[in-house]
C-alpha cells in the first residue's frame, strides 16, 4: 500500500509521475467528477471536457501544484476525504438518473451521465494502481497497492429494497465491481480479476487508516 511506501519511493517518479503526483491527481478527480456531476444534472457539459484534447495535462498540473504535501499520510487523508464525499454522493443518485440523458453530450459521443463519470473515476484507480504497482516492480520493490478506495458505488436496483438488510462483506462487491470495470477497459480475465482483488485491499486498507486500525507508520524517513 502507498502507506506503507518510504518516502524515497513516494516521491520517486517514473515515465514522469511518482507515486504522491498519482494520489494527487486522484484527490483532484474525486473533486472534479463531484462537480461535473452537478453540471450534469443542470444540463450541462462537465467543465473539465474542455481539457480532454490536451490529455487534461492542464488539470492533472494544477492538481500536482494544488495538493502540494510530500507526506504521504497527509494526501492519503485528503484523498479518503475526497473519495467518500463522491462515494456518497454517487450512493444517493436514483437509480433512474444512473443513465439518463439531461442533454449534455461527452466529447467522446453519446450523452455525457452520471453512471460514465462512476466508470471515468474508477478506471482512474485501476490504471494508476497498476502503474505504481510497475514503477515499484521496476526499481526491484515489492509490488505495493494503492491505499485509495475504489470510488464509484451504483445505486440499489430498486429503492423499495430499502427495507430489507442484508449484511454482506463489501470486499467481494468491490473485487466484482472492479474487475468488470477493467474488463471493459481491455483486461484479461486474469488481469481484472488481480486488479479487482487488489482494489479491494485497497479500500480495506484505506478505511483501516481513517478508524485508526492502522497506525502512521514508525521509523520512516
Amino acid at each position: 500500500m502507498i502507506g506503507s511506501l518510504t518516502r524515497e519511493q513516494f516521491l520517486r517518479q517514473r515515465d514522469g509521475w511518482a507515486p504522491r503526483d498519482v494520489v494527487a491527481h486522484l484527490i483532484g478527480w474525486n473533486r472534479n467528477i463531484r462537480a461535473g456531476c452537478d453540471q450534469i444534472f443542470a444540463g450541462q457539459i462537465p467543465f473539465y471536457h474542455a481539457d480532454a484534447p490536451n490529455d487534461y495535462r492542464t488539470l492533472n498540473a494544477d492538481f500536482t501544484a494544488r495538493y502540494d504535501s510530500m507526506e504521504s499520510d497527509v494526501l492519503l487523508r485528503e484523498l479518503a476525504d475526497a473519495s467518500r464525499d463522491l462515494r456518497a454522493y454517487f450512493e444517493d443518485v436514483d437509480q433512474s438518473d444512473w443513465s439518463r440523458d439531461f442533454g449534455p453530450r461527452h466529447y467522446r459521443g453519446g450523452p455525457a451521465t452520471i453512471g460514465r463519470c462512476a466508470e471515468s473515476i474508477t478506471r482512474e484507480y485501476v490504471e494508476h494502481g497498476r502503474d505504481i504497482a510497475g514503477g515499484l516492480v521496476a526499481h526491484g520493490g515489492r509490488c505495493a497497492r494503492m491505499s485509495v478506495p475504489l470510488t464509484a458505488a451504483r445505486p440499489s436496483r430498486s429503492r423499495e429494497m430499502a427495507n430489507r438488510k442484508i449484511a454482506i462483506n463489501r470486499a467481494p462487491v468491490l473485487t466484482l465491481w472492479a474487475a468488470v470495470v477493467a474488463a471493459r477497459s481491455g483486461y484479461d480475465e486474469d488481469a481484472a480479476l488481480t486488479l479487482g482483488q487488489a482494489l479491494a485491499a485497497l479500500n480495506a486498507q484505506s478505511k483501516g487508516r481513517r478508524l485508526g486500525i492502522y497506525g502512521e507508520r514508525q521509523g520512516r524517513a
